[in-house]
């Protein structure tokens, strides 16, 4: 079988699938009418465990304790760490440069 041939028998594979059987494969265009109401209930024992670990969780730092502990991570990270080191490095130059200027 030839590739034209192949590519004709999966294009009538797909029409077949998705235009003869609708109901098989739906395309979700709506319709159908009201869908019905099913009320889905779930164990009590989970509700009331999962109700209780809402009302009983840790306290959590706000973001100002939070900036507070991580100062440095958290300036490293925004930019003031490149200054920083930047800073360090233009230092290193400039006394590199005044050894070698000094220097006969």
């Amino acid at each position: 079988m030839n590739f034209f041939a192949s590519v004709l028998v999966h294009l009538q594979v797909a029409f077949a699938m998705f235009v003869l059987c609708p109901r098989r494969y739906p395309t979700g265009g709506g319709g159908g009418g009201e869908a019905p109401e099913v009320a889905i209930k779930g164990d009590p024992a989970l509700d009331q465990a999962y109700i209780q670990s809402l009302l009983n969780r840790p306290e959590r730092m706000s973001w100002d304790e939070y900036k507070e502990k991580h100062k440095d991570q958290l300036s490293d990270r925004l930019g003031a760490g490149m200054e920083r080191e930047s800073l360090e490095y233009r230092k290193k130059l400039d006394q590199e440069r005044n050894s070698k200027v000094t220097s006969p």
